[in-house]
């Protein structure tokens, strides 16, 4: 974006979240988004564990301290809110989009599914079968193997050299104590 784009930045402490915070506002739109970015993307995956920053990517949105299981995206499209996330070799980023009057609950609403996910054994194995299914999914498309190839011999020996998602053996290997110590 250029300086004399269409999206201006907004910045600021959100009252009782402790984050700072950097949202978007596209001119004309009527919405903004926020994003909260962790600085612990799959680079940050330990040895056999590949695949982490994703799997707490996913597990973020089963529940939170304030909403029960299978309620989060619920409550986000009541409060006219749209959650998404990725994971990147160098952050995991939750965000949402919604009007400039629902960008506190939006926040909110990140901080808890982010940092407040009382996650549970069961969870863990219902998204690691999502995760393995998304994974074959990955193995269907010759691009992203293309891609994930090229990373492999470009970085060999470094943790850019695996990719984001995990091999399947590793997604297996991750256990709850991994997740509740992730990040």
């Amino acid at each position: 974006m250029t300086p004399n784009s269409s999206v201006r930045l907004i910045t600021g402490h959100f009252n009782n979240t402790g984050l700072d915070t950097i949202a978007e506002k596209v001119s004309g739109s009527g919405v903004v988004t926020a994003y909260l970015w962790l600085q612990c993307g799959s680079y940050h995956d330990p040895a056999g564990k590949q695949g982490l920053a994703h799997f707490y990517e996913h597990i973020a949105f089963r529940s939170s301290d304030c909403l029960r299981e299978g309620t989060v995206a619920q409550r986000a499209e009541t409060m006219g809110i749209s959650l998404n996330a990725f994971t990147s070799f160098d952050l995991i980023a939750f965000h949402a989009t919604t009007t400039p009057e629902r960008l506190q609950d939006a926040v909110h609403l990140l901080q808890d599914i982010a940092f407040h996910n009382p996650f549970t054994d069961e969870q863990i194995e219902i998204e690691r079968k999502i995760i393995l299914e998304e994974a074959l999914e990955i193995d269907d498309d010759h691009e992203e193997l293309l891609n994930e190839l090229c990373f492999a011999k470009i970085y060999l020996n470094q943790p850019y050299a695996n990719p984001i998602i995990g091999f399947k053996h590793s997604i297996n290997n991750i256990k709850f104590t991994d997740l509740r110590n992730f990040c």
